[in-house]
Formats: structure tokens, sequence, C-alpha cells
């Protein structure tokens, strides 16, 4: 049981540790500090951190095709591109709507192309059931399998 518990509150550990995290005023309104989200750079405003020529990263939803749209910025690619889903080699053929991704990108002359994709799975939730002889664990009704890399309590 104590194994269950520890395994428990890490994993509700690293899922908030992956909630953004905005400034606000005394007033709990959202500060902005530069571009993007709280001064990050990252937000969906069309505003592009970093300037002409410097290498950009972005994580977001796939929200439009076309190229691909994440948070709001245009991201062009093309069949050489590299992609990777969930750490292993993949296609531009893979990328889909609703898909939270990592862009490598480049800002050249108003224009972002991206240089390497990488297509992410994530689930936050409360967990549902934990079969350790699987190694997997129930999010909302989705199994997840837990790697080899997995710090366990």
């Amino acid at each position: 049981m104590k194994k269950r518990a520890s395994f428990f509150w890490l994993l509700i550990l690293l899922l908030t540790s992956c909630a953004p995290s905005f400034q606000a005023d005394q007033q709990g309104r959202v500060v902005d500090r530069g571009t993007g989200i709280g001064g990050t750079g990252i937000g969906g405003t069309g505003i592009l951190a970093g300037t002409e020529g410097e290498n950009l990263g972005l994580i977001g939803r796939i929200t439009g095709f076309g190229s691909i749209f994440v948070n709001g910025v245009e991201v062009e690619y093309d069949q050489a591109t590299k992609v990777s889903l969930a750490g292993a080699p993949a296609g531009v053929g893979d990328l889909a709507l609703g898909q939270v991704v990592e862009v490598l990108a480049r800002n050249e002359q108003g224009r972002v192309t991206g240089s390497d994709i990488r297509i992410r799975y994530e689930v936050a939730g409360p967990v549902g059931a934990i079969d350790e002889k699987s190694g997997t664990i129930k999010v909302l009704g989705q199994s997840v399998v837990i790697g080899t890399g997995t710090i366990r309590g």
C-alpha cells in the first residue's frame, strides 16, 4: 500500500509541475510582462518570440493546418521536417488537429519554419487504477504505459 501511495503522490507531483504559471496582480488579473503569457515568449497573439534568424521553441496544441498552427503561430514544414511521436520516428502525415506538439523552429523574414516537431501525448486527471504487472495506470479511463525511465517511489 505504501508503494501505491508513493507512486500516486509522485504522479500528482509530476502532473502539477506541467501546469502553466501565470503572474497576476493583486486583483488576480494576469499581468502582461512582454510577449507571450506572463512574459514567457509563449503565446497565441501572433507576436513571435525572438528576433530575425533566431531559433524558436513552441509548445502547444495543433489548432489548424495549411502548415500547422501552434498557439496561433503558423509554422511551415515540409516532408523533410523531422517528426517524432512519443520519442519514435514519425512523419508529417502523423500530425493531427488537437495533438500537443513541441516545435523547434526558426524565424526567417517573418516566416516560421519548423525543423523538428515532437508529438506529445498528455493526460491529466485522477488515477483510476494501477496495474503494476502490465506497467500501466488508468487516467480518466485512458490507459497510460509507465516507461522504464519513470521514477517509482
